[in-house]
Formats: structure tokens, sequence, C-alpha cells
């Protein structure tokens, strides 16, 4: 679990045994008030930080409002579109998907799924995917940050599937 880190990094942690990952986050917090959590691919123990990720995403709060957001040319995907808060009780747990991480032919994909609970006793769900297409190499992990400050706290997990 990081403590007021930059990053958190899983940049050398995919091996060959597995082709598709999950990455499991629970009770995220941020160190600055009002961030945006996101995640990169890594490439030889890298992250990749050009504008290569494309994006869509769809937000659903608890009074029936919804918001969506995409990108294209971005330096990085979104895994909540919303802001992640750091008042007593407020945090940010789901799970991403990571596919073909060991295919040369094709482009990266992630489905993030995530929930926020606010101060204001507000849920918020997020649905997305995008993928990366910078490099058909393999991927060698993935990096999580918030998109302006520190990861003050949170729990993660990084699970192989295995193939049949």
């Amino acid at each position: 679990s990081p403590s007021g880190a930059a990053t958190v990094d899983f940049l050398n942690n995919f091996l060959a045994t597995y082709d598709d990952y999950i990455l499991m986050f629970h009770n995220v917090i941020p160190a600055s008030d009002g961030n945006i959590f996101r995640v990169r691919v890594a490439i030889s123990g890298s992250a990749q930080t050009g504008s290569s990720y494309d994006y869509a995403t769809m937000g659903y709060k608890d009074n029936n409002t919804a918001n969506s957001t995409g990108g294209t040319g971005a330096d990085s995907l979104l895994i909540m579109n919303g802001n992640t808060g750091t008042d007593t009780g407020e945090s940010h747990s789901g799970h991403l998907w990571i596919y073909g991480v060991n295919n040369t032919a094709n482009y990266k994909h992630l489905i993030m799924q995530s929930n926020l609970a606010s101060s204001s006793t507000e849920s918020k769900i997020h649905l997305g995917g995008g993928y990366y297409y910078g490099s058909t190499s393999a991927l060698s992990g993935v990096q999580l940050y918030m998109g302006s400050g520190n990861v003050e706290s949170g729990e993660f997990k990084l699970y192989g599937l295995a193939k049949t």
C-alpha cells in the first residue's frame, strides 16, 4: 500500500504465464482533494506517457444523473470520471481488466469499473474502456496515479487469469 506515493507501480509484474490481468483497488484516497485517478501501461518496465491512449467513460450518480467523457490522443486512461476527495469517508474502489498483455499483434485494451463514495453521501459508479495504441509490444505492467498530487493510501492487488 502506498503512503503519499506519486505513483502506484506494477511496472514489471506481468508474466508470460497469464495473458489477462485484473487489478483491484480498494479505499484509494488522494493526498489532495478533487483528483482524477488514472492508469498507464508499461512496456519493458517503463510507463508509456505519450499521447497514445483513447477512452470512453460513463458515470452514474445515485440521484439518477449521468455524465460521460472521452478522449483521443490522451497521455493516460481515466479510471474514474469524477474527482476523488479527501474528506472523512471518501474513497474510491474498483478494478481494471487488462487484456492480451503478451499479444504482439494487437493494441492493448483495458476496462475500468469503479465506485466513488463522497462526504455528501453521494455514490457514483464509473464504467469505461480504452486502449493503448502507441505500440503492439507485450506489456510488462501498469502504473496508477492521480491527475495531480500523490496517492495518499489504498490497497492494490494484481491477479493473473489462468489460460485455458
